[in-house]
């Protein structure tokens, strides 16, 4: 636990004394990399309600005294 915080102060440390070109090529980079991680559970999410046997349980929760269906399994929406 102290060597996390040790690493931590660290990175603290290397990331004040980094410029402006540098912290710009590192938040792209994460921003890049959050991307495809948000791609990949979207499609591994869509996957998974096509394979889903819905349960559709009625919601009649406040939407102007409209209602819609929830399945209980995946969450999907109708």
């Amino acid at each position: 636990m102290q060597e996390e915080r040790v690493n931590i102060n660290l990175l603290k440390m290397q990331y004040e004394e980094m410029d402006c070109k540098q912290l710009r090529k590192i938040r792209s980079h994460y921003r890049i990399e959050l991307m495809k991680l948000q791609k990949v559970l979207k499609k591994k999410g869509k996957r998974n309600e096509e394979k889903c046997q819905h349960i559709w349980q009625k919601d009649m929760s406040a939407r102007g005294g409209r209602s819609h269906y929830d399945c209980k399994k995946c969450g999907l929406y109708r």
